[in-house]
């Protein structure tokens, strides 16, 4: 995900890509998202569903205030994950 949206978006720093790609996975931050992800085994299947409008939210926060809604809203909704 991060990969798609640095393509996109290059102009938007690594790290708060880390917190928008976090607010849209419904966390306050990066740092409240590693935790849960560090508890994953390797067996272990995650399931997250992305909201565009939170991640939206957060990168106007991080002063980033020209993003256009529905064209992140679509790259989202295409970006492949990998299903290893």
């Amino acid at each position: 995900m991060k990969k798609a949206l640095r393509r996109q978006y290059p102009h938007i720093k690594s790290s708060h890509l880390d917190e928008a790609i976090a607010a849209s996975f419904g966390f306050n931050s990066y740092a409240a998202m590693r935790p849960a992800l560090h508890q994953l085994g390797a067996y272990a299947r995650l399931i997250v569903v992305t909201d565009h409008l939170l991640m939206l939210l957060r990168l106007e926060g991080l002063r980033y205030r020209n993003i256009a809604r529905e064209a992140l809203h679509r790259l989202l909704w295409n970006i492949e994950c990998p299903d290893d």
